[in-house]
């Protein structure tokens, strides 16, 4: 398909084509995707109420400088594959509760097996697509440092048991004028 402009022939296949190059995929896209994100959150929490320029200003900038280094859309091109993989999976977990349980909407139980299986898959795809960054390298990792990471978790365990099994103190019923102060009389 060819559309004729004033200076040459423009053909659909070359935009297509252009489209998938590199430039798009690493610098473009990731910078509508931040910009759009903060510049959306600035307008939800009304940081600047009437001045939606300043709002773009920070949006730019902030997207600007998230690309400045390759860490983004390396990073971006790690995460999106494989949440379009865990959506996938989600689809189908869908469709085979469709097909396996009972319509009928009093079901609770159907809420909370596909929240269980979207915290899995989002904790799946979130754990593989920081190990080529090293955040989390690997499983052994966990071997290597493990009785560190039990005393951390005891520890907190620890300090949550002593806040949730403390009693408020009684309060005490103050005259109104303030706390008596007791000197000795000589």
């Amino acid at each position: 398909m060819q559309i004729l402009y004033q200076v040459g022939v423009f053909d659909l296949g070359s935009l297509i084509y252009y489209l998938q190059s590199p430039i798009v995929y690493s610098f473009v896209l990731p910078f509508l995707l931040i910009f759009a994100v903060v510049f959306g959150i600035l307008i939800r929490t009304n940081i600047f109420p009437d001045n939606k320029a300043l709002n773009a200003i920070i949006s730019i900038s902030v997207a600007i400088l998230a690309l400045q280094l390759d860490l983004v859309p390396l990073f971006f091109s790690e995460l999106f594959p494989r949440f379009g993989i865990g959506l996938s999976v989600i689809l189908v977990a869908l469709i085979l509760m469709g097909l396996f349980l009972p319509s009928d909407k009093s079901n609770k139980y159907v809420g909370w097996f596909g929240f269980i299986i979207a915290a899995i898959i989002f904790l799946i795809v979130i754990s593989k697509s920081f190990a080529p960054f090293g955040w989390w390298s690997s499983v052994y990792n966990f071997y290597f440092y493990s009785p560190e990471i039990i005393t951390i978790i005891l520890v907190i365990i620890a300090i949550i048991a002593v806040i949730k099994s403390t009693k408020p103190r009684k309060k005490f019923n103050l005259p109104p004028y303030g706390v008596p102060v007791w000197r000795e009389q000589g």
